[in-house]
């Protein structure tokens, strides 16, 4: 077979895992909630960039009246945001939003614990900084690299079902999905592999040439 568009092979996961991390969180947040900072009340996005809506922020309509923070997710149309531009749809902000609990919190220090993890056992990744990722989480009475240190002690039998998705996989790329529910890992091919090896291979006929 041949393949016109190498590159296209690895925008293909190798392997998608999608886990249900609802019941791990919920042991996870009981084990790690006294040491969180009580924050203000905000809708948060479920993955991706993150974008956060504070309470305190201010949501004008197109009429330039202030909204609701309650309302939120109820609104359609264009909005400001703190003075920048926004467009809500209700169905989508339901789907996208949900409200910054204890839980949220706990989801995205468990998150960062397995990136983490990740970046560690991958010889590509980009290291991934724990700490810096927790401590805006963290209640200042505590010191965050002890508090990591904790989590650290008991989180294996957390996360242990979910980072051997990556055991022995230390060349390859990887991507990490959360919908507010499940985890979803993906494992691609190594692009960059091939193009390093491509890169030789093209440098050896070169020199083959010249010589």
């Amino acid at each position: 077979m041949i393949i016109q568009d190498p590159m296209e092979f690895f925008k293909i996961p190798e392997h998608v895992v999608t886990i249900n991390i609802v019941d791990v969180v919920n042991r996870f947040t009981t084990m790690i909630e006294e040491y969180l900072i009580e924050m203000e009340p905000a809708y948060i996005t479920n993955s991706g960039a993150k974008v956060i809506v504070k309470k305190s922020d201010k949501i004008l309509d197109s009429k330039g009246e202030v909204v609701a923070f309650e309302n939120f997710l109820k609104l359609d149309g264009d909005y400001l945001l703190n003075g920048n531009p926004i467009v809500l749809n209700s169905l989508s902000s339901r789907k996208n939003y949900r409200p910054r609990t204890k839980i949220a919190i706990a989801t995205e220090i468990l998150i960062a614990f397995v990136k983490d993890d990740i970046s560690k056992r991958s010889n590509w990744e980009a290291v991934f900084d724990v700490y810096e990722a927790i401590e805006p989480y963290i209640d200042r009475k505590y010191d965050v690299n002890d508090v990591c240190g904790y989590i650290v002690e008991r989180i294996d039998p957390f996360i242990r079902s979910i980072i051997d998705h990556y055991h022995g996989k230390d060349w390859n790329v990887h991507e990490v999905e959360y919908d507010g529910f499940r985890l979803t890992l993906k494992r691609y091919g190594d692009w960059r592999a091939y193009m390093w090896n491509q890169q030789q291979y093209d440098k050896q006929q070169q020199d083959t040439e010249q010589s």
